[in-house]
């Protein structure tokens, strides 16, 4: 069966021909004087099919603009529309999608093009251009007529007044409808999202979150600390796709958006006058607690503001369980008060009838850096922070259930552990040896960066350099646990330093590769092969002048380095890291806030890749 996308490469080779036809035919009749008559209205009948090929190539690029993957790639499609990229079932699939999100929009394109190429291979057919050659009849007719002369007649009686009036209305009143189409489906384009999407909504809820979080947790540090305080976000899948049903399963408890953030707490003796992260992220041993974000509407709580407590004005608010304190066993030389490590659990909740026999009196945290040093009493609920932007309140409760036992960690960094051209530490080497548990890592950081970027969290460019994890003290890794770290310094001293950057890189305003999706598409290949793309020798091939490394020399290598995963694990790999680092989603914007490129990108990146972990979950 013919796709929609070879029926418009179709139309676009048989325009020339038939035009290439028109004009033979006026070359061979010149000699005629009848054709001096006729020649007007025929060069009027050229000139209005050249306007009507002109229109259809239009409105295919349109069609074809965002799912291409480059200006080449456009050009070769336009310039040989008989060749083989027209047969592309992937670029076709994105095609179908790209229509079919309105209602019959896909089947209205089918019967429009069916109809320009019936139209089109019919006037070829009156013609005579079989193989695109004009082919003279052989014999003369009965009556003794010359061959150009019956020709000519039969050109004139074919193609005669009304009938080529009669193509042309109808060819033209199709490729008008293929543009009412296009602008059609543009247009509605946002609703179609909104209405077809819920998943896209479920990424932007998290997102808005998770902002919100940083913002209380940038307010809520009063302390004097010089090395300032880590909140480790823990990044998790949260999203699962059926295969069967192709619908998305949003893992979410009890219907609410749940956050595990650590706090660290640096346990060596400090000697900085100034916050430096290379020490509180590599250099030191880390006391974990752990905390559960869970946001909700907050929607009536005026009575918050009108109560006093012990750090700040105090209210009623539903709380989760408490747990007893786990002991670390660690000797403090700087703070006798953290001997103890806290797991701590954020619940943003509104008062409801559910959680009324929940209730507690809660206090506002105005410096969590003391709250969490001083003893808690047998309260269930240990405070809650204000993201004073928003007024969104974030209630902290003890003893949340933690996905990591308590104990001392040190954080090693995904580039560590994937190690550069030197070459990484022996003992690091295990931490990913099965391509399992990189790819399980591989589903959480794509369905991550859905969930929040962008953001203060992560950043325009992130990659390995900026995904932790923790190592205990018998020297296991968590390497299901991958979090992002984030430095705070009390708002007494510097402002907290977020990972954000909203600043567009030259890299895409050059009309580049999206740097975000771009660095997804790196951290997959770095993944799937255990190497880091520093470590890969043809990397030196795009260095620049001097062997420095400039805006383009991970995206090139990265495009060279796609080459191998169609043989390495077939289109399951190949695709998603494609789609990644070309942007190829089909989707009009490059934002991530886009609902549209977020549907694609689960769509395209995160269902494939969980098709491929389930693989190797089943071996």
């Amino acid at each position: 069966m013919v796709t929609g996308l070879e029926l418009a490469g179709l139309i676009l080779a048989t325009f020339p021909l038939i035009i290439s036809g028109l004009d033979a035919y006026e070359n061979g009749f010149q000699t005629m004087k009848e054709w001096s008559r006729f020649r007007k209205e025929y060069l009027v009948f050229m000139t209005a099919l050249g306007k009507q090929k002109l229109f259809f190539r239009q409105n295919i690029t349109t069609l074809l603009d965002p799912i291409v993957k480059s200006e080449d790639h456009m050009m070769r499609l336009l310039e040989d529309p008989a060749g083989k990229e027209w047969k592309d079932p992937e670029l076709d699939d994105m095609l179908r999608r790209r229509l079919e999100g309105l209602e019959e929009t896909y089947e209205c394109y089918m019967e429009t093009v069916c109809s320009i190429l019936a139209l089109l291979e019919k006037l070829k057919g009156k013609l005579k251009l079989g193989d695109g050659e004009v082919h003279w009849t052989a014999n003369a007719t009965a009556s003794g007529i010359a061959r150009l002369e019956y020709e000519f007649r039969r050109l004139t009686y074919t193609l005669g007044r009304k009938k080529r009036a009669d193509i042309l209305s109808k060819i033209e009143k199709h490729i008008d409808e293929m543009s009412r189409i296009l602008s059609n489906s543009e247009r509605l384009a946002p609703q179609r999202i909104k209405r077809k999407s819920p998943i896209s909504k479920h990424f932007q809820q998290v997102r808005s979150q998770a902002s919100s979080l940083h913002a209380a947790l940038s307010q809520a540090w009063k302390c004097n600390c010089f090395l300032g305080h880590a909140a480790k976000l823990l990044l998790e899948r949260r999203v699962h796709t059926s295969e069967e049903t192709k619908i998305y399963d949003w893992k979410m408890e009890d219907s609410a958006i749940k956050f595990e953030v650590y706090f660290s707490i640096n346990l060596e003796p400090s000697t900085s006058t100034a916050p430096n992260k290379k020490t509180t992220t590599q250099n030191s041993e880390w006391c974990a607690t752990a905390i559960t974000i869970d946001p909700s509407l907050n929607s009536d709580r005026s009575h918050l503001d009108n109560l006093t407590g012990i750090y700040g004005p105090r209210s009623s608010m539903a709380t989760s369980n408490i747990s007893s304190l786990t002991k670390t066993g660690l000797k403090s030389t700087t703070r006798p008060l953290l001997d103890e490590c806290r797991r701590v659990s954020f619940a943003d909740t509104s008062v409801s009838s559910k959680s009324i026999s929940f209730v507690n009196e809660v206090s506002e945290i105005i410096d969590l850096c003391s709250a969490l040093n001083q003893q808690p009493s047998s309260q269930q609920n240990f405070g809650y922070l204000r993201d004073q932007q928003l007024d969104k309140l974030h209630t902290v409760t003890l003893g949340a259930n933690s996905q990591l036992p308590s104990g001392t960690y040190k954080i090693i960094s995904l580039d560590s552990l994937l190690g550069t051209g030197k070459g990484r530490s022996s003992n690091l080497s295990s931490a990913l040896t099965t391509r399992r548990t990189r790819l399980e890592v591989a589903v959480i950081l794509a369905t991550s960066l859905l969930q929040l970027h962008p953001g203060p969290w992560l950043g325009e460019r992130w990659g390995k350099r900026d995904i932790f994890f923790f190592q205990s003290a018998d020297g296991i890794i968590h390497t299901h646990l991958p979090f992002l770290l984030s430095q705070f310094q009390s708002s007494t001293t510097l402002h907290s330093n977020s990972n954000m950057d909203g600043t567009p890189t030259n890299l895409q305003s050059r009309g580049g590769p999206s740097p975000p999706l771009l660095s997804l598409g790196i951290l997959i290949l770095e993944l799937w092969f255990n190497q880091s793309i520093e470590s890969l020798r043809f990397r030196n091939d795009y260095l620049g002048k001097g062997g420095k490394t400039t805006e383009y020399t991970d995206y090139n290598t990265a495009q060279k380095w796609l080459e191998q995963t169609m043989d390495e694990a077939g289109p399951d790999l190949h695709d998603p890291t494609r789609r990644c680092i070309y942007c190829a989603f089909g989707a009009s914007s490059q934002n991530l806030e886009d609902d549209e490129l977020r549907k694609a990108v689960c769509d395209g990146v995160v269902a494939p890749l969980e098709r491929l972990l389930q693989r190797f979950e089943e071996v």
